[in-house]
């Protein structure tokens, strides 16, 4: 061990007293292998560049407004501002007003056409009634009414009918009686024939009286005239008759017709009612309006029961929420010719903490063609990036991010050495110094 001189308090000094030259000259190269090293470390290490912008979360897809076709007073209330809801889930109650198609008094119009339809269907074929079944166990008063009228009409029609038929029956009667008295006078006139034949042989050679054959040819000739006015009146009797029949007839025909005449307007009825009845089952279906996809509540129109919707008035929003986000910022016009669609970015959303919870991955999927002016009249383009997922944490439902949210994104345009950071302000003050008037 060497002993340190009593007057020396270190042995560098001493040494540097010894070898002054020596010792400059290690110093001199351990500084310029560090600043060798340091421009080395700095030319060959890399840092990732990024072109910083603020902006929002939007949702993919348009904003659902939601309204009611007719309207109505409002039931019951299922969701406030800012509830998360689902595809299908109730939103909001109604009652219909005066406008709102009643299902029931519908359906009894409807059994009751068709309980009618049926009984016009058996007197337009003139068969019995065919029942149906469900209206008729549904409506059985409508049923036995509809049967009533059905005896009822048929009634009235036998009773038209039979006078019609009596008077065929007269019509045949007077056609036998016709034909009866035409077959006696025919033979009345064959036996005054006779006589007038042997009255004038007689009367030839004087055995009877010239005044007593006038006689018989005046009887003659009257027996003729009966039998020849009888002859026109039996085709008349006989016309009489056919047309009693077609009365007949025609009576049948048009009671049928009416009854299909009927059947026709009462079809295009039934479809009518059927067709508000459709209606009105859309319509009690509507009451309770339902959200039309995933997605968050806003500007509830309506906090109280009792409230009356008009057709058509905004009840509230729903906000779309997907499974990615797409987040819209304001990008600096220097930042533009670095940025690029596909280029990866870093989502920080602005209501969690990105130290503790991080941020999101995403990429660019659109850029602006033109560039557009702020609320403070500063240019910008407008770049949108999507994420692929839409909540921040180890699942679904932790963290989630919704349309509204504040967000600063991260664009990485590429990659920078040390060095380039550190004379990049160097090289900028030496192409723009000196440069104004």
């Amino acid at each position: 061990m060497t002993d340190i001189p009593a007057g020396s308090q270190n042995p560098l000094d001493d040494l540097v007293r010894e070898n002054p030259i020596k010792v400059s000259h290690k110093l001199v190269w351990a500084v310029m292998i560090l600043l060798a090293s340091s421009v080395a470390w700095s030319y060959f290490i890399t840092l990732p560049e990024y072109a910083v912008a603020i902006g929002s979360i939007v949702p993919q897809s348009q904003i659902k407004i939601v309204q009611h076709l007719e309207g109505g007073i409002v039931q019951e209330i299922f969701v406030v501002d800012g509830d998360s809801v689902r595809k299908g889930d109730p939103l909001i109650q109604l009652k219909l007003g005066s406008s709102g198609l009643n299902r029931e008094d519908l359906q009894v119009r409807l059994d009751g056409f068709i309980l009618t339809r049926a009984r016009l269907t058996a007197e337009s074929k003139g068969r019995d009634m065919i029942m149906p079944k469900e209206e008729s166990e549904r409506h059985p008063e409508l049923a036995s009414s509809e049967l009533n009228q059905l005896d009822s009409r048929r009634s009235e029609l036998d009773s038209t009918m039979t006078v019609q038929k009596r008077q065929v029956e007269q019509a045949k009667l007077a056609i036998k009686a016709l034909t009866t008295q035409k077959s006696t006078l025919e033979k009345d006139l064959g036996v005054s024939k006779k006589k007038l034949a042997t009255s004038a042989s007689l009367l030839a050679i004087r055995l009877v009286t010239k005044t007593s054959h006038q006689e018989l040819e005046s009887a003659v000739i009257q027996l003729q005239g009966q039998v020849d006015s009888i002859g026109v009146e039996i085709p008349k009797a006989r016309s009489a008759l056919q047309e009693s029949k077609d009365r007949v007839t025609e009576l049948t025909l048009k009671f049928r017709r009416e009854a299909a005449g009927q059947m026709s307007e009462l079809q295009q009825k039934i479809a009518n009612v059927r067709q508000l009845i459709s209606q009105a089952s859309e319509q009690r279906l509507r009451t309770e309006i339902v959200s039309p996809i995933d997605g968050v509540i806003k500007n509830l129109a309506f906090n109280t029961v009792g409230g009356v919707v008009k057709a058509g008035e905004p009840i509230m929003q729903v906000v779309p929420t997907e499974a990615t986000l797409v987040i819209e910022v304001h990008l600096a016009p220097e930042d533009r010719g670095y940025v690029k669609v596909g280029q990866k970015a870093l989502v920080k959303v602005t209501s969690y903490d990105f130290i503790r919870y991080g941020g999101l991955d995403g990429h660019v999927t659109q850029i602006s063609p033109d560039s557009d002016l702020d609320e403070q009249g500063s240019p910008y383009f407008l770049v949108k990036v999507a994420t692929d997922r839409s909540y921040l944490g180890t699942k679904e439902g932790d963290l989630p991010i919704t349309p509204g949210m504040q967000a600063s994104v991260d664009i990485k345009t590429g990659d920078k050495s040390v060095m380039e950071y550190l004379i990049r302000p160097v090289l900028k003050i030496r192409y723009e110094a000196f440069h104004e008037r």
